[in-house]
């Protein structure tokens, strides 16, 4: 992904930044953009070299972010389509599911065998 969108990423900024200095070469020369002005100029530039690549390079963008596993089915049926640089044979880890993880802390966990089946507070305990 690095090599087909950062180059182009980099090059419509470089663009747009040199555009920019050529239309405002005084302010550039008298240093009149302070940094937090620079930061939102930066800002923009990127913001605008990934609208004119986003158009262009959109199918790259869309299958290198498949490629990566960011925008595979959460269920983990196209896992084996995950293919990253650098990490050969990678595999999804074995799936959790969220919503039936017993809390070790929770004190009526069936499974217990000390669990007598009874919750007390703590203000019964004080009392007792």
């Amino acid at each position: 992904m690095a090599s087909k969108l950062n180059k182009p990423l980099k090059d419509g900024i470089r663009t747009l930044a040199s555009a920019h200095y050529i239309d405002h070469r005084l302010e550039w020369s008298a240093q009149k953009y302070s940094a937090s002005e620079r930061r939102v100029l930066m800002t923009q530039w990127v913001g605008e070299a990934w609208e004119l690549i986003h158009q262009e390079l959109q199918p790259t963008i869309q299958r290198s972010f498949h490629k990566c596993g960011i925008t595979v089915a959460i269920d983990g049926s196209e896992g084996d389509q995950i293919n990253i640089h650098g990490l050969d044979n990678y595999q999804l880890p074995r799936s959790i599911d969220l919503c039936n993880v017993e809390d070790p802390s929770d004190p009526s966990d069936p499974s217990d065998p000390s669990d007598s089946g009874s919750a007390v507070s703590l203000e019964e305990e004080i009392i007792d």
